[in-house]
């Protein structure tokens, strides 16, 4: 699958596989949009990439409780 220059979303992306599915996705040259719920863990995580490759939204999954 070609992914240089494609944009992709990845949930979960400040740790675990998510983490490393966003390596892999921008050493071939993709962009990423990095889902977490962890905010200093996604900034720190975009911090560290390459400048303009990826971009950090919170969010969760979690089902919202009374």
């Amino acid at each position: 699958m070609k992914t240089e220059s494609r944009t992709f979303v990845v949930s979960g992306g400040a740790s675990g596989l998510g983490l490393a599915t966003i390596h892999n996705l921008i050493s071939t040259g993709a962009y990423v949009s990095i889902l977490d719920i962890s905010t200093s863990a996604g900034h720190y995580l975009v911090a560290s990439l390459p400048p303009n490759r990826s971009k950090f939204s919170k969010s969760t999954s979690r089902t919202p409780t009374a």
